[in-house]
């Protein structure tokens, strides 16, 4: 049962799956080295935060097959935020970590993101 005091929106219950290249620069046609394969799921009553699981699948490359877990929870509407690394297979077996993100473009139109992304890690 929800009080009808709280005001919840589709936002707050909404699920984004994700499926995004992951290149080396920022333009549109810059090399694909990997894929964004995961999901953001709404975890804050006003919709500002978002529990983030995503894999980061090596498609190119000499990481290619391998991949990097990442989780945690994503302040959506911050320039900047981070996520744990909390694994990985391949030549990332056993990675632990970090990884910060930072929004470069934002396209509301389209739909379009642009994100710099460094990730940190220890493997063994």
């Amino acid at each position: 049962m929800v009080s009808n005091k709280i005001t919840l929106s589709l936002l707050t219950f909404l699920a984004i799956f994700t499926y995004d290249p992951i290149t080396e620069g920022i333009e549109e046609d810059s090399t694909l080295i990997a894929r964004s394969r995961g999901m953001y799921v709404i975890s804050a009553l006003d919709g500002s935060h978002a529990h983030m699981l995503v894999s980061i699948v090596f498609i190119n490359g000499k990481y290619k097959g391998s991949t990097l877990e990442t989780q945690g929870s994503y302040e959506q509407f911050e320039r900047r935020t981070e996520t744990a690394v909390v694994g990985g297979t391949g030549v990332f077996r056993l990675a632990r970590g970090y990884a910060t993100y930072e929004t470069l473009h934002t396209d509301s139109v389209r739909g379009y993101l642009v994100t710099e992304s460094n990730v940190t890690i220890l493997h063994y």
